[in-house]
């Protein structure tokens, strides 16, 4: 699953979970790193600037399928780590996908008060982060 998703096949992913492969299992991805098929999606979105929009459809299948959306890594979710980089929109996409902002060391919604100031490059980017929180 991990290279299908590392390739974007959005039909090959979807057969592999319509055949019952585990979304919250640990593979390889072209470039070598073991990663679960989430956590993968995300750093594409996080790490190497994939848009959101290009990524919404992987990230609804997975969770359709049971991926934990709240996994850890080094202690952060992958919400908490787009809190911390103020990318508004992949927060308020996973927060839609139920991730919890609670979960994470510290939790994600302490993390987007710690840094949006630092983080956000606006003062509407900040308020935009900020107000996902908000009620959470």
């Amino acid at each position: 699953m991990t290279l299908a998703l590392d390739e974007r096949d959005a039909a090959a992913v979807e057969q592999l979970l319509e055949l019952k492969a585990d979304p919250n299992e640990a593979g390889r991805s072209s470039s070598g790193v073991s990663m679960k098929p989430f956590a993968l999606v995300m750093s594409q979105i996080l790490d190497y600037w994939k848009p959101v929009s290009d990524s919404v459809k992987f990230l609804e299948l997975l969770k359709q399928h049971g991926a934990d959306v709240d996994a850890t890594q080094h202690g952060k979710t992958a919400l908490g780590v787009a809190a911390q980089r103020c990318r508004v929109e992949a927060v308020e996409l996973l927060l839609k996908l139920k991730a919890d902002p609670n979960k994470g060391e510290p939790p994600a919604k302490d993390v987007a008060k710690e840094y949006a100031d630092s983080s956000c490059q606006s003062p509407e980017e900040k308020q935009s982060l900020i107000a996902a929180f908000k009620d959470k």
